[in-house]
Formats: C-alpha cells, sequence, structure tokens
C-alpha cells in the first residue's frame, strides 16, 4: 500500500502480461458519494479544456492524486462516458518510467 488513508487509498500492482511483459499499475481507492460505496480506480478527474490540453491534466491528476510523475505518456484513445446522457469525453494515457516525487497532501475530504 502507496497511501493508506481512511477514505482514499493507493497501491502499486505488478501484472504480468500473457506475452511476458510486467507492467506496474497505481490504483486509486475512493469513496463516491452517488453510490454510497468505495471503488477501485485508475487516477483520474476533470479539467477545462480551455486552460489546459488531456494530456497536461493527466499528469496533473498523477501526481496529486498519487505523488507521482511520467517521463513518457502514450495517448491510448479518447471515449464518450455516457453518450446517452451526456458529451464528457474520457481521454486514456498510459504514464511510464513514473517517479514518486511528493506524499500527498491537501487532498480533498474523499481522497
Amino acid at each position: 500500500m502507496l497511501i493508506d488513508h481512511p477514505l482514499f487509498q493507493v497501491r502499486q500492482d505488478e501484472i504480468e502480461l500473457p506475452n511476458g511483459k510486467v507492467i506496474d499499475d497505481y490504483f486509486v481507492r475512493q469513496y463516491r458519494q452517488a453510490v454510497g460505496d468505495f471503488f477501485i480506480e485508475l487516477p483520474a478527474g476533470r479539467f477545462n479544456a480551455d486552460e489546459e490540453g488531456a494530456e497536461a491534466a493527466g499528469l496533473r491528476e498523477l501526481r496529486e492524486e498519487i505523488g507521482y510523475i511520467a517521463d513518457t505518456v502514450r495517448k491510448i484513445g479518447t471515449l464518450y462516458d455516457k453518450p446517452s446522457k451526456d458529451t464528457n469525453l474520457i481521454h486514456l494515457f498510459i504514464a511510464e518510467d513514473v517517479v514518486k516525487v511528493e506524499e500527498q497532501e491537501d487532498l480533498d475530504v474523499t481522497e
């Protein structure tokens, strides 16, 4: 466990893929009020496209949520969250060669 807080936890999992490649994934456990439960998620957040790009926002969230920065970022896709209800886009990135640079401070109460 990288961070263990009553409402927020971060863990790192080492996963071996069928092709033998080993990857490290970082997951965030957060409380979600709408459903009244905790969820295991990838680091994520919102951004204003008029103020910053999707990649910059992803790097910001990586640092804010788990205290890591990445040397390499690859965009793997963009998709609609709930196209039947809204126009919210999800931008997916893979951060590689990540390094812990800080401990978490000033987190939201649910983080």
